[in-house]
């Protein structure tokens, strides 16, 4: 079992994943929509998902993980998003994966370091792209600081 290791610095994140999964063989479930070979992600949790102003001097660890299927084998990177006080999304990324060719499954942890100086909900979420462009559906989630 291969690990893959990125580290990810922007801002208010630091963001390190670990990629184990099986290689070969089918998976059920596919991608998202009709292509069979389209990416999907899903079962994204993470802990914990608040913390109150200022906790941990002003910086909380939240451990993240999510699964991923993709029939071709062939993912290459991923992004990680969160939205702007209106609402739009602010893209970080694509950013590559290796280790990866060739699994067909696996779950993904992130470690992420969130800013705990003011209170504020943060929102946002990822998701995975192939080496053919296809990307996956994204998973977002929240986390309150108060």
């Amino acid at each position: 079992m291969k690990k893959l290791c990125l580290f990810l610095g922007f801002g208010f994140l630091l963001l390190i994943l670990f990629s184990c999964g099986g290689g070969g063989g089918s998976s059920s479930g596919g991608g998202s929509g009709t292509d069979p070979s389209t990416p999907s992600i899903s079962n994204l949790s993470f802990y914990p998902t608040s913390a109150t102003v200022n906790q941990g001097g002003g910086s909380v660890q939240v451990s993240a993980s999510f699964r991923f299927i993709d029939n071709g084998g062939d993912l290459s990177n991923f992004t990680v998003f969160y939205y702007d006080q209106n609402g739009n999304p602010v893209l970080n990324g694509p950013f590559p994966l290796s280790n990866v060719s060739g699994k067909t499954v696996g779950t993904i942890y992130a470690y992420v370091n969130i800013d705990t100086t003011k209170a504020m909900v943060w929102s946002g979420g990822v998701y995975v792209t192939d080496a053919s462009g296809r990307q996956s559906n994204r998973l977002t989630g929240n986390f309150t600081v108060s």
